[in-house]
């Protein structure tokens, strides 16, 4: 075994991301001791394969785990990660040789200060993946990329866990962790707001909204597999990139009688294709000014 893997690992929240975790550690093997989770009772299944695998569990985050570990991660919502913290800090423990993370895509590897840990000895590891429940799907940690950001022994371990998930990862300046997170986000949680608003104008024009995302389904996968074939520029079709200004002022007009934000979502996206679609050398300089206008005209009214 991996001298990385010999390591004990205290794991704290063991939810929607914390759960993947947890069964990818028990599948490759990793010295996974203890787990904390206060929901843990309402998932049997997940409590029973721990209590299988003889790794200790609590409701709560106990100073013996904490002290035998050596290597804690902290797998809570980002408006709790300061309350572990704190509860930490109030064991008064030696951190020395321990290694300690969180999985945040926002908050860096400085909200570990408090406990006078090492910088060298923290890091922050986040999966760009969505995780929607408890699961048993360990793969949902395998092939992604992770964002990962702090101090070198720390990175170092990080590296060697996500090589070891057959995945990869981008280093991230602290200083920008809320862009990185932003950037994950547009990827996933606007993606549902794009097809939820694509289900607004269906119901609109008399259709079932239900039957979205299949009507769609297609497109969709289409699009994704031509940007990871032929890369984002040079994906880009419709009338935008075609030039079309006649049937792009009839779509916010059309839109501008529905609900307020459409048109304007319309818009805010058609002044970034319109930018892509000069990249594309679709259209030329003039073209992007006359389109440019034509929203931003429209986005002011």
């Amino acid at each position: 075994m991996s001298s990385f893997k010999k390591k004990k690992v205290y794991l704290i929240g063991a939810g929607k991301v914390g759960s993947s975790f947890a069964y990818e550690f028990i599948k490759k093997k990793y010295a996974l001791k203890y787990i904390s989770e206060r929901h843990l009772k309402k998932h049997k299944a997940f409590l029973s394969d721990l209590k299988k695998k003889k790794i200790i569990c609590s409701e709560h985050i106990e100073s013996e785990f904490v002290k035998d570990a050596d290597v804690i991660f902290i797998m809570v919502q980002d408006a709790n990660i300061l309350h572990v913290i704190n509860n930490i800090k109030s064991f008064k423990l030696d951190f020395k040789n321990k290694l300690i993370f969180h999985i945040s895509g926002s908050l860096s590897s400085d909200v570990f200060k408090v406990l006078k840990i090492a910088n060298t000895n923290c890091a922050s590891i986040h999966p760009i993946q969505t995780f929607n429940e408890v699961t048993k799907n360990s793969s949902l940690v395998e092939n992604i990329y992770f964002g990962i950001e702090g101090g070198s022994k720390a990175v170092s371990y990080a590296k060697s866990i996500v090589k070891d998930f057959n995945s990869n990862y981008i280093t991230v300046d602290k200083k920008k962790k809320y862009l990185y997170h932003i950037a994950s986000i547009i990827s996933s949680n606007y993606l549902i707001a794009l097809v939820f608003s694509a289900s607004k104008i269906i119901k609109e024009i008399g259709g079932d909204e239900k039957k979205t995302y299949k009507i769609f389904e297609p497109i969709i996968k289409n699009t994704l597999s031509n940007i990871d074939t032929h890369g984002i520029v040079k994906s880009l079709t419709g009338p935008i990139e075609r030039n079309d200004i006649g049937i792009i002022e009839k779509h916010i007009k059309e839109l501008k009688k529905m609900k307020p934000g459409m048109a304007e979502l319309y818009m805010n996206f058609g002044l970034i294709t319109t930018e892509l679609s000069y990249r594309k050398k679709s259209i030329n300089k003039t073209d992007k000014t006359k389109l440019e206008n034509l929203m931003k005209k429209y986005l002011r009214d």
